[in-house]
């Protein structure tokens, strides 16, 4: 139930919440505007109407890239119900309940820009077309129409935590962005401008990887710092676990990890410094590419 402004970001409303009357999934209420970002209302039910999202009393609610799927109301709309003058806005998301998608009564509107919606509709780039769902879980698969239809590009963190990171991505419809494992080898090596450095040297580092299987992968690469068995993680250098997902597309890559800098006077000695790199799969549980180290040292 939401009655006041808020922003709710990668939530999951799911799983048989049922509403012996209306809004099983959410209720939105008394002049709100709230904004929704890839969520997901899934499988939730309602007695009369609306089971997946009730917005009521001249609210005007926002989805972004949400799901809207499975649910199911008694009387009418399954997946949203509009009442007393409120107008939400849909932009990007798949609401697909078929049969009975909307309720909307007199005086309330709901607006689609470039949905995937179940019934034809008109507005802004909306289109109509199987999202191919996995299944009850309501996420996307290959040859789903909803992948890259998005009207963003770039980095995206969607409701699974999956981090994309590659400048030319663009974003898929609704709340779940596809993941394609890597299907061929993956080489990776640590590049950078030498192994020793002074005062006023050049220093960066790259990952340079080389994807032999096709299409566009997202993986996850891990990149760290280790001083004297201390590591610190990129790409917050953090002493805890962390990594980025990138986008990997076929053939030779870069991904830039320390931009270029002249290094400092008044650093000390160091030797034996190392940094370690490796790209795993997206759930961490299989390493898909060698794992290579370069150690450097620095002087005064």
């Amino acid at each position: 139930y939401v009655d006041s402004q808020g922003h709710f970001v990668r939530c999951l409303f799911a799983d048989n919440n049922n509403s012996l009357h209306t809004g099983g999934g959410v209720r939105i209420m008394d002049n709100t505007h709230t904004v929704f970002d890839q969520c997901m209302f899934i499988n939730n039910s309602a007695n009369q109407l609306a089971a997946g999202i009730m917005v009521h009393e001249n609210s005007n609610p926002e989805f972004n890239y949400c799901t809207i799927a499975g649910n199911s109301a008694g009387v009418s709309g399954d997946g949203i119900g509009v009442f007393v003058n409120s107008a939400p806005v849909f932009n990007n998301c798949i609401i697909w309940q078929p049969g009975s998608e909307l309720h909307a009564e007199s005086g309330a509107t709901a607006t689609f820009n470039y949905c995937n919606v179940s019934t034809s509709i008109g507005g802004t780039g909306n289109y109509n077309a199987d999202p191919m769902f996995t299944g009850s879980d309501f996420h996307i698969q290959a040859g789903s129409p909803c992948i890259d239809q998005g009207q963003d590009t770039g980095e995206r963190i969607d409701i699974d935590g999956d981090w994309i990171e590659y400048a030319a991505e663009v974003w898929d419809t609704g709340a779940d962005e596809y993941y394609v494992p890597v299907s061929g080898p993956v080489t990776l090596d640590l590049d950078m401008p030498g192994t020793i450095f002074g005062p006023n040297d050049t220093f960066w580092l790259d990952v340079v990887l080389d994807n032999a299987g096709s299409g566009v992968h997202k993986s996850a690469l891990v990149v760290v710092l280790d001083v004297y068995g201390q590591y610190y993680m990129w790409p917050d250098w953090n002493t805890y676990f962390t990594h980025k997902t990138i986008s990997l597309p076929n053939g030779s890559s870069i991904q830039p990890i320390l931009p270029s800098f002249n290094w400092p006077s008044g650093a000390g000695t160091a030797t034996g410094i190392f940094f370690h790199g490796g790209l795993m799969s997206h759930d961490l549980s299989t390493v898909l590419s060698n794992i290579d180290s370069i150690e450097f040292e620095w002087t005064e």
